[in-house]
């Protein structure tokens, strides 16, 4: 579905967008933009958890459940495909894509449902590697939609949501500081302006927006599925179905 969609925004000669909840918090786009400018170094590891105590705890309708908890309907699977897709987005946006994919899911607490409610990708690059977890079995929100990209000259700690601090660590300061964080402007604040002005503009989408990096998380997903499926790693690029 990603390659179609991808296929048809190019043969129509169309701006594609993909509207990451994370994408608009300030500290995260200022943390991506140190990686790519070298600011850490060589970067040898990016990680991110997503994890929150399960959909019904949080409220999800029965019929929403009724649909996640069914793999035959949802298409994929549980926690793994729900929530480890923002670490592999972070991932194909430091990293690029990866040489091979681990997946690990399970049923750890939630007996009662047919999907994994714990899933771990981990992904393997030459010089360097990333996880991604994503749990619906975790109580309280501690470590919850952390962001950690480490380099050979540093490390940055991501907090979670609008507000949030950016954390940098160094030789020089090994306990870590506080990076400051302007405002966004308009254009990279919301999903509807963001899109606008680069309609506008023609301009490239932020990262965490572009729709190829969404195609390659989309790819890591997959592999780490089917890795989870057969017990044994996979290598991408996945053979063409």
């Amino acid at each position: 579905n990603a390659d179609r969609m991808l296929a048809a925004a190019i043969s129509q000669r169309k701006r594609l967008i993909v509207n990451w909840p994370f994408a608009w918090w300030p500290q995260l786009q200022v943390a991506l933009q140190m990686a790519a400018s070298g600011a850490l170094g060589p970067i040898w590891q990016v990680r991110y958890r997503a994890a929150h105590a399960g959909p019904r705890e949080l409220g999800c309708s029965a019929a929403f459940c009724d649909w996640l908890f069914d793999p035959w309907r949802n298409g994929q699977g549980g926690a793994m495909m729900d929530y480890c897709c923002y670490g592999a987005l972070l991932a194909a946006i430091v990293l690029g894509s990866p040489s091979r994919v681990t997946g690990v899911a399970g049923r750890l607490t939630k007996r009662d449902i047919c999907v994994e409610d714990n899933g771990l990708v981990v992904m393997e690059y030459g010089d360097a590697m990333a996880v991604a977890e994503g749990s619906w079995s975790q109580i309280g929100k501690l470590s919850s939609y952390q962001t950690m990209i480490y380099g050979k000259h540093g490390t940055l700690l991501v907090e979670p949501r609008v507000g949030g601090r950016l954390l940098w660590a160094s030789e020089a300061c090994p306990e870590g500081a506080e990076v400051e964080v302007s405002p966004l402007s308009p254009e990279c604040a919301s999903l509807t302006d963001h899109f606008v002005q680069r309609v506008n503009d023609d301009q490239p989408l932020l990262s965490l927006c572009d729709p190829e990096h969404a195609r390659a998380a989309q790819e890591i997903l997959e592999a780490g599925v089917r890795s989870a499926g057969i017990n044994a790693s996979v290598s991408l690029p996945l053979p063409l179905e």
